[in-house]
């Protein structure tokens, strides 16, 4: 018995971890340590829009746009993002959200969209 690439799944594993956290910090460093633990650029472009949502829910909208800025247009277009990142800044009063709640929701809508062996 043989086996190769033995942690290619590591940084998702890292990724769920971070996304069950109930510590924001926690979920930030976490979140580091998946995108660093990524071997494609593919897993690397998602973890990058992971971290992008997990700060717009945690109404972080300047750290948001900086990884938004980083994702490809297929994963972040310009119009949508732009949109997203306006609505606070429109809607003032609702921009309070739980940040368990909005991480969980949030990133990990996203994060689910992945398939097992996609990356």
């Amino acid at each position: 018995i043989s086996s190769s690439a033995e942690d290619r799944d590591v940084w998702k594993y890292t990724l769920e971890k971070a996304l069950r956290s109930n510590n924001p910090k926690t979920s930030n460093t976490l979140l580091a340590q998946a995108q660093s633990l990524c071997t494609h650029t593919a897993q690397k472009a998602v973890l990058t829009k992971v971290r992008a949502e997990f700060h717009l829910a945690n109404g972080n909208a300047e750290l948001a746009a900086k990884y938004l800025a980083q994702c490809p247009s297929q994963l972040a277009p310009f119009a949508d993002t732009s949109v997203r990142l306006a609505l606070p800044h429109l809607f003032p009063n609702n921009n309070k959200r739980s940040s368990t709640n909005s991480t969980t929701t949030a990133a990990a809508s996203f994060a689910a969209t992945l398939t097992p062996n996609a990356y």
